[in-house]
């Protein structure tokens, strides 16, 4: 599932986005902490559900509600507000939900069911696709060019501004794909989410550094030696894949 989150409150966004990454892990998340970022973020990027906050400097909740319209498949709009007052206005717009601040995490765990549960009836209409197959290549850029790599020479992905980077030992190539398609096709034996913006190669990892609330740094053996972070949302999984404690 693809979410956009947007709310120009970094609480409010870190909250919203912990709540989704744990309860559904694979989702594919965007966030915006304005109504300008919002509308960069829909030139590339279509999401299913959008929980949008009404009062954001640029274009308020209300006049990018009206916006998706424009978009062919009409997302799961729900507007996370302190605002009472424009809920009938939401409801015009075609808002599928009106959650008022401070939220509670249920709130949004139904919202999450109830908007998974529309895009799995829309994908039932739909002719079944094939199942991509672990690859072992891929084909990344570096300026003009284009270079195959193999799977076990990458060090880590990342996301920048929804712009995706391969690092190899001693490069970094830029590549078309999403973060989360490239995690759909790698084996979870090999790479590892350990935050919204990198998948780790686990046999690139050598040393794991404790950091604040609980979370790490991973610290990589490349000859760079790249540090990622691990975020809080991904850290149970980690502490699993890894054996510990």
């Amino acid at each position: 599932m693809r979410i956009l989150i947007a709310d120009d409150e970094v609480h409010v966004c870190n909250d919203l986005e912990y709540i989704v990454t744990k309860h559904i892990p694979q989702a594919d998340i965007s966030i915006c902490f304005n109504g300008t970022e919002v509308i960069k973020s829909l030139s590339s990027f279509i999401p299913d559900l959008v929980f949008l906050d009404i009062e954001m400097p640029g274009l308020n909740g209300m006049e990018i509600g009206g916006l998706f319209k424009n978009i062919k498949t009409l997302p799961h709009l729900v507007y996370v507000t302190a605002y009472e007052q424009f809920a009938v206005e939401a409801v015009n717009i075609g808002a599928k939900g009106y959650v008022l601040k401070p939220f509670y995490d249920s709130e949004i765990i139904a919202h999450l069911d109830k908007a998974l549960h529309d895009l799995q009836k829309k994908g039932a209409q739909t002719a079944p696709t094939v199942p991509q197959e672990e690859r072992s290549h891929i084909v990344a850029s570096l300026g003009s060019h284009k270079y195959v790599l193999r799977v076990q020479d990458i060090v880590a992905i990342s996301s920048i501004k929804r712009q995706v980077f391969v690092h190899t030992d001693d490069k970094d190539y830029t590549y078309q794909e999403s973060l989360s398609t490239l995690e759909s096709v790698f084996s979870p034996k090999q790479f590892f989410r350990c935050h919204r913006s990198y998948l780790v190669n686990i046999g690139w990892v050598r040393e794991i550094k404790a950091w604040s609330n609980g979370t790490y740094v991973l610290v990589l053996s490349d000859r760079r030696k790249t540090e990622i972070p691990v975020s809080r949302n991904y850290v149970e999984s980690f502490r699993k894949a890894f054996g510990m404690r």
